[in-house]
This record gives C-alpha cells, sequence and structure tokens, in this order.
C-alpha cells in the first residue's frame, strides 16, 4: 500500500512540474511540444522539449529555437536559426525546419525567442497535449482522485466495520 501511495505521488508531482514549466517558466525554463514535423529527424511530431531562456547575444547560427513569428503572436514555432545578421541595429533572425526545403518566408528579432532547445522526449508530448484540452484534464483530475482518495475511503470504512464489529455483544 506504501509503495503504491509513493508511486502516485510520484507521477502526481512529475505532472504537476511539467504542467507548471507548460504554462509558466521556471527559471527561465518551459516545457512546449512539438505538434508538425516540419523539425525531423532533430525533433519527431508529439516530442516534448525543454526549452531555456538565454540571453539575445548567447544564439547562433544552429540552434535549435521556440520562437513566436510576426506572423501569429498565440502560435510559438520551433526551428532552427540558419542566418543572423544586423538590420539597423537590431540582431535578425532565418530559421528553417529541418525537413522544410526552403526558409521561413519572416524574419524575426532575437527578442522574439522564448528559449533554446536543451533536450527533446519522444511521444511524452502526446499526452501534455491532450492534457491541455477540458476532458483531458477533467480525465487527469478524475483518475487522480480515484488513485489518491478511494483507497483511503476504502481503508477507512474497513477500518470503521472492525470497530463497529468489536462494539457489538457476543451473545
Amino acid at each position: 500500500m506504501l509503495r503504491d501511495r509513493l508511486i502516485v505521488g510520484c507521477l502526481s508531482f512529475s505532472f504537476l512540474l511539467i504542467g507548471l514549466l507548460f504554462y509558466r517558466p521556471l527559471h527561465g525554463f518551459r516545457v512546449q511540444v512539438i505538434l508538425s514535423g516540419s523539425m525531423k529527424p532533430a525533433l519527431q511530431t508529439g516530442s516534448l522539449v525543454l526549452v531555456q531562456e538565454r540571453k539575445p547575444w548567447e544564439y547562433k547560427v544552429g540552434d535549435i529555437v521556440s520562437f513566436r513569428p510576426p506572423t501569429a503572436k498565440a502560435v510559438t514555432v520551433t526551428h532552427r536559426i540558419i542566418d543572423l545578421r544586423l538590420h539597423n541595429g537590431v540582431p535578425i533572425m532565418h530559421t528553417k525546419g529541418d525537413a522544410n526545403s526552403s526558409g521561413d518566408p519572416w524574419e524575426s528579432s532575437l527578442g522574439s525567442i522564448t528559449g533554446k532547445t536543451l533536450i527533446s522526449i519522444p511521444w511524452l508530448g502526446y499526452p501534455i497535449a491532450w492534457l491541455q484540452h477540458p476532458v483531458g484534464f477533467i480525465a487527469l483530475a478524475v483518475c487522480t482522485f480515484c488513485l489518491c482518495i478511494v483507497p483511503e475511503l476504502i481503508e477507512l470504512w474497513q477500518c470503521l466495520q472492525k470497530s463497529s464489529n468489536q462494539l457489538v455483544p457476543e451473545g
């Protein structure tokens, strides 16, 4: 029983940590899910990647970075930097997905970068992406309730049954 509680606790802590990193960076670290195949073979579709914020001058050609392109503010793209240059004193990058035949149609400032990819864990992004949807979040809450609370309720019920059997006079 203690082993089961320990396993559930570790899994719950892991999901909580990943969830926190997904929605809010922690000391410059954030997790993201790769939703397209534009970075194959370096990053597979459905991978969970850990990115770290860096100073703008620390990025270099060849780095895989996550950034917000000038075309859509709510979307984050993860591509490789293929060119860096100064335009009117502002550092500008040109990016490209490894699987794409040509570079991205835009150029972005280094200020649009949310972080550099450090590690990639294949397939772990699929359940994280599913948990972002209301159905997935509710399913996680119900499973956590069942794994944590229901065994405690059963144990409490068994203790109450034993107590009530001891109180009944033998006759």
